[in-house]
């Protein structure tokens, strides 16, 4: 399969940037590692893909859909309105304690219907850019790659399933990377049910699968990885993770990018304000995890040199502001309004 990307023009268009999982805070995440990208003169890639929650923002970010726009979205938005509820308090309290037990199972239905995302997305992203790449996950295991060009079976065997149809629209694309096993119903696409890109072979987030498809250069792809929930450190959720799966569940933390192999990993520090799959969410926690996911790539970037030399005296000098503002507890009464209006002195309007 040959499916290399013609790089586009500009001097950071040979890199690749790939948005990790992480539910709501993947989401928001990704907002602010795009603002630190655009702020920082770096907003040119090849190709974005995502995984997950990442790659809600990945899709609209390859279609044109600029930072400002990308905040503004992500501060606005009521993410619970993505989805559909189908069950009572009970039974939906069960299906999250028995998240990780269900990526192994795969059951074919979940308590929540995510058509709204996917009608979102389709409204927002009418067609596949050529740069936007996206993983589902077969009942087996196995990574597929969804793209413009159609779907792939398996990253590392460049070879399209049998039968499968061609590109299927750019909503039902993120609504199959989304769709966590038992929480969200999966994609039931041409005889097959994909679910959650995360789950999968390729992990939560990838870049050996960009090495494979478009043949980048590790030095030359930028992994943004939200990590691991807080809530996995929780010794009842891990009691549970055992019980349920009868001891055979292997490890709670899937496998996550390092820079071993010359990735450049944007790896914010871990968001407890809130989990993951919580989707009604306030101005605070959002703006939260956008600041220190803003930081963490302006630092990263310029770790790398790779800021604009015009650019980094004001990128260096909101990341420090930004940063003193999550440090003093003393003044997150007015976390808010502050860090609004420090991203609007950079032309980033909420």
């Amino acid at each position: 399969m040959n499916t290399k990307v013609e790089a586009l023009p500009g001097n950071s268009s040979e890199f690749h940037v790939v948005f990790g999982a992480g539910g709501s805070k993947a989401i928001l995440g990704a907002a602010g590692a795009i603002a630190a990208f655009e702020l920082c003169g770096f907003n040119r890639f090849a190709t974005i893909g995502g995984i997950s929650g990442g790659a809600i923002p990945a899709a609209l970010y390859a279609h044109g859909v600029d930072a400002h726009e990308l905040l503004r979205l992500s501060l606005a938005a009521d993410f619970s309105k993505f989805l559909i509820n189908k069950a009572g308090l009970l039974r939906r309290i069960w299906a999250l304690l028995s998240k990780y037990r269900y990526e192994m199972t795969k059951p074919r239905q979940g308590i929540y219907s995510g058509e709204p995302l996917k009608n979102f997305i389709d409204e927002n992203v009418s067609t596949w850019s050529k740069r936007f790449w996206t993983l589902a996950t077969s009942s087996s295991g196995h990574s597929i790659v969804l793209m413009h060009d159609g779907s792939h079976w398996n990253w590392t065997k460049h070879r399209r399933p049998e039968g499968f149809e061609g590109p299927m629209s750019v909503g039902t694309a993120v609504l199959a990377t989304c769709a966590i096993p038992g929480i969200i119903d999966p994609v039931l696409y041409s005889g097959w049910h994909l679910f959650d890109g995360a789950i999968g072979d390729a992990g939560s987030c990838p870049t050996e699968p960009v090495e494979k498809m478009f043949g980048a250069s590790p030095d030359r792809i930028i992994a943004f990885d939200m990590g691991e929930d807080t809530i996995k450190s929780s010794r009842i959720l891990r009691f549970l993770w055992h019980l349920n799966c009868g001891g055979s569940c292997g490890s709670i933390e899937g496998p996550h990018p390092d820079e071993s192999r010359g990735n450049i990993v944007i790896a914010p520090p871990p968001v407890k304000a809130f989990h993951g799959l919580s989707f009604n969410l306030s101005k605070l926690e959002k703006w939260m995890a956008i600041t220190v996911s803003f930081s963490a790539a302006v630092r990263r970037l310029d770790k790398a040199k790779l800021i604009a030399p015009e650019r980094r005296a004001a990128a260096i000098e909101l990341c420090e502001k930004l940063e003193a503002a999550v440090a003093d507890e003393s003044i997150w009464h007015s976390f808010v309004s502050n860090v609004e209006a420090l991203f609007a002195a950079h032309g980033f309007t909420a």
